[in-house]
């Protein structure tokens, strides 16, 4: 302990008792132990409103939409070409038939003609109906023919018109089903972060609940170790300890350091009466009065 050094017997005594009071009687002050604070990082969940996760849904099924819309379109194109293709060749197909047809009455009016120049019977009005009824027939046929073919004609363009309005017509019947494909995709998204949402809130619980727990682990320690201390400083220090402390070492500096002042003559007469001395000097009190003694040779 650093002190004033006496220069008389009132600052002498005044020393002694902080000197008694630092070593005997005061107890320094209990400080907690200091652990690190436990630092564990908490998730951040910010959840998407309505419109961000529409966005969202809008985004994770575009690919899909526009595949099932070009897929839709294609097909539908194809099944043009192929109409078309169709209607294009119905002319060749007329022409083929009525060839065909005319081929076969003309080969049965040779035949009969034939067989009437072998039976002499060349313009013979048996003959000439016959080749009449077959002409009639013929003209029927080729008439039937040409009515099929229109029929088959304005048949495939409407199928064709049709295909094409339902190709120009692709975005409007796409439009309600994807947007019907968004909001199911939406509530799916809700549903995913209601999920998210209640697992981080559980996992910073476990979070808190953990710091709170090294927290009271903590308190308990150091209230533990607070009765401890108070436990220990409430027992007085053994003249060993006193010593270790250097509390005699300091008392009997501050004594010499008034009595030095003087004559040993002086100061021995002074500091046998001086029996107050002894509450601070114990044992060490005779030591130093034999001290002063001998120095002063009585």
């Amino acid at each position: 302990m650093v002190f004033e050094t006496p220069t008389n017997k009132t600052q002498m005594y005044t020393v002694l008792k902080e000197i008694f009071y630092y070593y005997r009687i005061r107890r320094d002050e209990y400080e907690d132990f200091i652990l690190p604070e436990l630092t564990l990082e908490r998730m951040i969940f910010s959840p998407k409103t309505i419109e961000e996760l529409k966005e969202s849904a809008r985004t994770l099924l575009l690919s899909k939409q526009i595949r099932e819309k070009r897929e839709y379109v294609s097909s539908l194109t194809q099944e043009k070409v192929e109409k078309e293709t169709l209607r294009d060749g119905i002319t060749a197909k007329k022409q083929a038939l009525i060839a065909s047809q005319r081929e076969e009455v003309d080969k049965a009016i040779l035949k009969i003609q034939k067989d009437a120049q072998k039976k002499g019977l060349d313009g013979s009005s048996v003959v000439t109906n016959k080749i009449s009824s077959l002409e009639l027939e013929c003209n029927q046929k080729i008439e039937k023919i040409n009515q099929d073919a229109i029929t088959e004609y304005d048949d495939l363009t409407a199928q064709i018109n049709a295909i094409i309005g339902k190709i120009n017509g692709a975005d409007e019947y796409f439009n309600a089903i994807f947007e019907a494909e968004i909001d199911a995709k939406v509530l799916e998204l809700i549903a995913e972060q209601e999920k998210t949402q209640k697992e981080v809130f559980k996992y910073n619980n476990a979070i808190e609940e953990k710091c709170q727990r090294y927290k009271g682990t903590v308190a308990t320690t150091n209230a533990t170790l607070r009765l401890r201390y108070l436990d220990i400083n409430t027992e007085f220090f053994s003249k060993d300890q006193l010593i270790e402390m250097g509390y005699y070492e300091d008392v009997t500096t501050c004594v010499c350091s008034y009595y030095d002042t003087m004559s040993a003559l002086n100061a021995y007469r002074d500091i046998i009466n001086e029996e107050k001395l002894a509450i601070y000097l114990d044992d060490y009190y005779q030591d130093l009065v034999y001290m002063y003694k001998a120095r002063a040779g009585v």
